[in-house]
């Protein structure tokens, strides 16, 4: 498996083989590969610089995802605010991954920090549940 950071994609080769029979007559063996990429984009930003209680852009992987990474930044020390994730396969109804982020807790300095885990959901998304004060946050979501 190959990532391109270029284009945003995961790619990986599958080796095909087989026998090909062609027209008139006759057959000929066929060898070689198929390489398959994923169109989800390497990664999405669910919050960008937020502050009010809200819910995030959903990023959509195309796929049920078998892990999941959540990278909140802050721009500074964050005194009150939640945030949440969550995870869906029909991009309707949306269930809570893991507990809730707590900014005051987890963002004392403009810091990131890395929330990761395994899950069954085709689309991801952050939401603030508690309005975010002494800064703001920005949530970046990857899945694979």
């Amino acid at each position: 498996m190959a990532y391109n950071p270029a284009t945003g994609t995961t790619s990986s080769t599958i080796p095909v083989s087989g026998t090909l029979t062609t027209v008139p007559s006759g057959t000929q063996t066929v060898t070689g590969a198929v390489t398959v990429s994923p169109t989800a984009p390497a990664v999405v930003t669910s919050l960008n610089a937020a502050t009010a209680i809200s819910s995030g852009t959903v990023y959509d992987l195309g796929y049920l995802s078998r892990d999941y990474t959540f990278v909140g930044t802050s721009s500074a020390t964050l005194t009150a605010g939640v945030v949440r994730l969550f995870g869906s396969i029909d991009n309707t109804n949306f269930v809570q991954i893991g507990s809730d982020i707590s900014c005051t807790a987890d963002f004392t300095a403009a810091v990131s920090k890395a929330y990761t885990g395994a899950t069954n959901y085709r689309y991801l998304r952050a939401d603030i549940t508690t309005t975010i004060t002494g800064g703001n946050i920005t949530v970046k979501v990857m899945g694979a």
